[in-house]
């Protein structure tokens, strides 16, 4: 809201297709094996966003109009979401994710899909908020 964005305007027009998608993602967390879910949320959710947010905040704060409003945009979220309690919290979720693998190879298949589950929700997500801006599907070459 503080780079002039309407939260009533933003709540007229929620993204069906998102909220699907983070609905699935809930059903998935309670209903699949719990290493699916690390996979999903830990890895996917916790790892996988800290690194795009970290981009997006890189391109965000060079952005002209950003930056012509600097003085007056809240950074909370960019400085919890990319600042050194995130990467501090990415590393411990990193090293308990490599433990419980060591202990327990037997869950890496769950953990593994769970990422993979994690890495093409994200994408779909990204893409819905492309298409729903720009009438059409995400830019051709995007991996």
């Amino acid at each position: 809201m503080s780079i002039g964005l309407d939260q009533h305007e933003i709540e007229l027009r929620p993204n069906h297709k998102n909220i699907r998608l983070l609905q699935d993602l809930q059903e998935r967390i309670t209903t699949r094996p719990v290493a699916y879910s690390v996979g999903l949320r830990g890895m996917g959710g916790e790892c996988l966003c800290q690194v795009y947010l970290a981009a997006m905040h890189e391109h965000f704060v060079k952005n002209p109009a950003i930056r012509e409003l600097e003085k007056r945009v809240s950074w909370t979220f960019w400085d919890i979401h990319t600042g050194e309690v995130d990467i501090a919290h990415r590393e411990k979720l990193k090293a308990a994710i490599h433990a419980f693998v060591t202990r327990s190879p037997e869950h890496l298949k769950d953990l593994v899909q769970g990422y993979k589950d994690a890495k093409a929700i994200f994408d779909t997500f990204w893409d819905n908020i492309y298409a729903d801006h720009f009438g059409s599907s995400a830019p051709a070459g995007r991996a």
